[in-house]
């Protein structure tokens, strides 16, 4: 005998007015993949494949390109100002520059090692990457020494330091390490989650938001993403999917509850509450978006393929969201077996469900019908895309 499930319907709508400004494509020349963009007031300067450093003196409206002086893939760039910055990536090798980008010194490198991601806290620096790497400095990126000895082959993707000083850094399987700013050891913090981590946010000591997510290597089509918060300093941790997503690369939080995300297949999602107010964004491209951010007025987002996205306003109304039975779709019978009808005036593009673990795939759908015979029993999300609008909802199958 089966269980029967009742499904409380929530609901989000994402119906954008036609021609309204969302995120804009920044015809830039380049194809370089671009992986890290950092904007400074007007300035912005963004990094990636083959050498490729850009700048941007107008809000992200044009780039040129600056000269590297020794060759290498860029993965990650932080800017002090808009004269002192430092990139890095390839053989972990740090360059730093002084005047905006004019001339570059080499600061460290370490064969075979990679590193993804770089920041600073006044002379404090920290760059993190493959196989666990973490080194820092202490004297402004002058020099660099390896603090991690951990005896783990993960990947750290984001790192970040809270004003207090408490540094963080996330990577590959769920893992999160911890430490002070004055110390070198570093302390494994646990997550709950195997999903690969690839930024992390603090707001203060204690405030700590990590989003991340991975294709599932064994089903094509198939994602896994997360978001995480701890407001205890890493003792405990809230969880939740991101339906809109599929693998999340990037995340900017301007509180811990209000930002903005990007990922694979050119998704970007705005977020006013991860667990019920979201709504996926127009990019206008299909590549992979590495790295967002938004400050000073603008954002900006960098991808594969030299995709270079802005906006003025915040993704603008990317984001509608109320609960009425006169603009969403239909499914029924809820509780279902294996199949469900669906009532709908709008084309409808792509249909995927949200397991509970975070892992997400295309369902089938054909003549208003929907295939979930594959489905193990359980409640999941629908994410139904239209020409109209983005719509969420919940079934439960038996």
């Amino acid at each position: 005998m089966y269980l029967r499930l009742i499904c409380l319907f929530f609901i989000v709508t994402a119906n954008i007015p036609s021609g309204f400004t969302q995120w804009k494509k920044v015809n830039s020349g380049f194809s370089n993949d671009l992986f890290d963009v950092q904007t400074i007031g007007k300035f912005a300067f963004a990094c990636g494949q083959n050498s490729k450093i850009i700048q941007s003196r107008d809000s992200g409206k044009t780039w040129k390109s600056l000269v590297l002086t020794i060759p290498a893939n860029l993965r990650c760039l932080y800017f002090s100002d808009t004269l002192k910055g430092f990139v890095s990536g390839e053989n972990a090798r740090i360059q730093k520059t002084t005047d905006g980008g004019k001339t570059w010194s080499q600061k460290y490198i370490r064969t075979a090692a990679f590193a993804y991601d770089i920041t600073f806290q006044g002379q404090f620096g920290l760059a993190v990457g493959k196989e666990m790497m973490v080194v820092s400095s202490d004297n402004d990126g002058e020099n660099w020494s390896l603090d991690t000895t951990f005896k783990l082959s993960k990947q750290l993707n984001s790192v970040t330091i809270s004003p207090g000083g408490i540094c963080w850094a996330v990577g590959d399987s769920g893992v999160i390490i911890r430490k002070t700013l004055s110390l070198k050891k570093w302390t494994l913090v646990p997550s709950g989650t195997k999903i690969n981590l690839t930024s992390v946010t603090c707001f203060d000591d204690s405030i700590v938001v990590i989003c991340g997510g991975m294709p599932d290597t064994a089903q094509v089509g198939v994602h896994f993403n997360v978001y995480l918060i701890s407001r205890d300093t890493g003792k405990t941790w809230e969880q939740s999917v991101i339906p809109e997503m599929k693998t999340i690369l990037s995340a900017y939080f301007i509180t811990p509850d209000t930002g903005i995300m990007s990922g694979t297949n050119g998704i970007i999602c705005k977020i006013y509450h991860p667990l019920y107010s979201r709504g996926q964004q127009i990019s206008g491209t299909a590549n992979a978006l590495n790295r967002i951010t938004y400050a000073d007025g603008y954002g900006l987002v960098v991808g594969d393929g030299g995709t270079i996205l802005r906006t003025i306003n915040f993704g603008g109304n990317g984001l509608s969201v109320y609960n009425t039975h006169s603009n969403f779709p239909e499914v029924f019978p809820n509780p279902c077996f294996d199949f469900l009808e669906i009532q709908n005036e709008n084309k409808i593009s792509e249909i995927r469900c949200v397991y509970a673990d975070g892992k997400c795939e295309n369902l089938n759908f054909q003549n208003q019908k929907i295939d979930v015979s594959e489905l193990p029993p359980g409640i999941y999300v629908l994410y139904i895309v239209t020409e109209n609008g983005v719509f969420t909802l919940k079934i439960a199958k038996h």
